[in-house]
C-alpha cells in the first residue's frame, strides 16, 4: 500500500508540475489547435514545414519565456573577439575566485533557471510528501499557526527504500549522452569558426588582386570588386541571422555606404543574397581586361565564396537529430524528477535533498544548455567584429593603393 501511495504521488507531483509550467508560461485559452505552416523565412527553403500541435506545443511555450528572451539577447554579448589584454585576463590565476563568486548571479544562471525551479520544487513536494505538514508547520510556528484538522489532512508518508544504484548505473548513460552532446555542438562551432576565417583571408585576398592585377585603364572597376569584397561577409551575416527589421537597416547602412543605389537595391531585393553578391562580383571581374590566368585566380576565390555560404547554410539548416535531443532531455528530466527519492533516505535532515537536488540540477542542466547554446554557432560568433576588421583593412588597401603612383597600363609597356 505504502508503495502504491509513493507512486501514485510521483505520477501526481509530475502531472502537476507539467501543468503548471503550462499555464503559467502558455499565453492564449487553452484548446485543440489545428495544424499549422511554419512560415517560410528569407533565403530558405519554399516548403513549409506542417507543424504537428502535440510536438511543438512544449516548444512555443518556452519560447515565450522571459528567460528565453534574455538568452536571445544575451548571446549578442557573447561574440567575443579576444587581443592579447583579453587572453591575459582570460588565463589569470584569480578566473577561480572570479567565476565562482559568480555562479548564481552568471547570465548562464538566468538561462536555466526554469529547469533548476522545476527540479527544486519537484524536491520540495517529495520532502512535504513523506514529512506531511506537521514539520514544516512546526518549523515556522512562531510565523502561523495551522490548525489540527488540517494537519491530519496531510500527513506523512513512509519513505521507500530506494537505493541509489540505479542512478550510479544510469549516470554513466547520462554523462555519455550530455559528453556527445557537448562535443558535436563544439565541432558545429569550430567548423562555422574555421569557415569564416576562411572568408576574411579570401575577401583581403580578393581585393588585394583587384587593386593589384587590374590595369590602369579599368581602374574605376577596382571600387566596386573591393566594396562588393568586404560586403559579402555582411550580406552573409543577414542570411544567416534573423533577417528582421533592425538587420535589414543595418545591412541596407553597409551597402548604401559602399554601392551605388542601383547595385545597393539590387542586393537588398533578392532572396538570396550572398548569390547575388557572388553573381555581381563575376559580373565585374569579366569587364576587367586582365589575364586569363589572373581572372582564373579570381573567379576560383569566388568559387569558394559560394562554398563558404553552402557550408554555413549546411550547419544552419540541420540541426542534431532532434530525436537525440528530446530523448536527452527527457531522460534527463526524469532522472532528475526521481533523484529526491534516492536521496531522502542518504540525507540527514531529509530537507537537504531540496538544495542537494538544486545543486545537482544546475551543474547537469547547465552542461546540456552549453550544448544548446553553440549548436547554432553564428549567432554567438563575432561575425559582426569580423566584418569591420575586412572592411577597414580591405579600404586601408585600396587608400594606399590610390596614394601610389600611376601604374603604366599594358600598351604603355609593350610600347616602352
Amino acid at each position: 500500500m505504502a508503495r502504491g501511495r509513493v507512486a501514485g504521488g510521483t505520477l501526481v507531483l509530475a502531472a502537476a508540475l507539467f501543468q503548471l509550467c503550462q499555464r503559467t508560461f502558455v499565453p492564449g485559452p487553452a484548446g485543440e489547435r489545428s495544424p499549422q505552416l511554419r512560415p517560410r523565412a528569407a533565403g530558405t527553403s519554399t516548403v513549409a514545414r506542417q507543424v504537428n500541435p502535440a510536438d511543438d506545443a512544449w516548444g512555443e511555450s518556452i519560447i515565450t519565456l522571459q528567460s528565453d528572451s534574455f538568452k536571445e539577447v544575451d548571446r549578442r554579448n557573447r561574440r567575443d573577439v579576444f587581443t592579447y589584454q583579453r587572453w591575459k585576463e582570460h588565463r589569470s590565476t584569480s578566473r577561480y575566485f572570479r567565476n565562482l563568486a559568480t555562479t548564481f548571479s552568471s547570465s548562464f544562471a538566468k538561462f536555466i533557471w526554469v529547469e533548476v525551479a522545476a527540479s527544486t520544487f519537484a524536491a520540495f513536494c517529495v520532502w512535504l510528501y513523506f514529512e506531511g505538514l506537521g514539520v514544516p508547520a512546526r518549523a515556522i510556528a512562531g510565523l502561523a499557526t495551522v490548525p489540527a484538522a488540517v494537519l491530519a489532512m496531510f500527513p506523512g508518508h513512509e519513505p521507500p527504500s530506494i537505493s541509489a544504484l540505479p542512478f550510479s548505473v544510469t549516470v554513466s548513460v547520462l554523462s555519455l549522452l550530455l559528453v556527445f552532446r557537448t562535443n558535436q555542438s563544439y565541432g558545429r562551432w569550430w567548423e562555422a569558426r574555421k569557415i569564416w576565417g576562411s572568408i576574411v583571408n579570401k575577401t583581403r585576398d580578393l581585393s588585394r588582386q583587384a587593386l593589384a592585377r587590374i590595369p590602369e585603364e579599368d581602374k574605376h572597376l577596382r571600387r566596386p570588386i573591393v566594396s562588393l569584397s568586404l560586403l559579402f561577409p555582411r550580406v552573409l551575416m543577414f542570411h544567416l541571422g534573423a533577417q528582421d527589421d533592425e538587420a535589414k537597416e543595418i545591412l541596407k547602412g553597409h551597402l548604401e555606404r559602399h554601392l551605388v543605389p542601383d547595385e545597393a537595391a539590387k542586393i537588398m531585393n533578392a532572396t538570396h543574397k550572398p548569390m547575388t553578391l557572388v553573381g555581381m562580383l563575376s559580373e565585374k571581374w569579366a569587364q576587367a581586361r586582365v589575364h586569363p590566368i589572373e581572372r582564373m585566380k579570381a573567379d576560383n576565390i569566388l568559387t569558394d565564396f559560394s562554398d563558404y555560404y553552402g557550408m554555413c547554410e549546411r550547419i544552419l539548416k540541420t540541426p542534431m537529430p532532434r530525436v537525440y535531443t528530446r530523448f536527452t532531455s527527457r531522460f534527463l528530466s526524469l532522472w532528475l524528477l526521481a533523484l529526491p527519492f534516492a536521496l531522502y533516505g542518504q540525507t540527514n535532515p531529509h530537507f537537504l535533498i531540496v538544495p542537494i537536488t538544486a545543486l545537482i540540477a544546475f551543474f547537469i542542466f547547465g552542461i546540456s544548455e552549453v550544448g544548446i547554446q553553440i549548436e547554432e554557432p553564428f549567432s554567438i560568433l563575432p561575425l559582426g567584429p569580423i566584418g569591420d576588421g575586412i572592411e577597414a583593412s580591405c579600404m586601408e588597401a585600396y587608400e594606399l593603393h590610390q596614394k601610389k603612383a600611376p601604374v603604366p597600363t599594358r600598351q604603355e609597356m609593350v610600347s616602352s
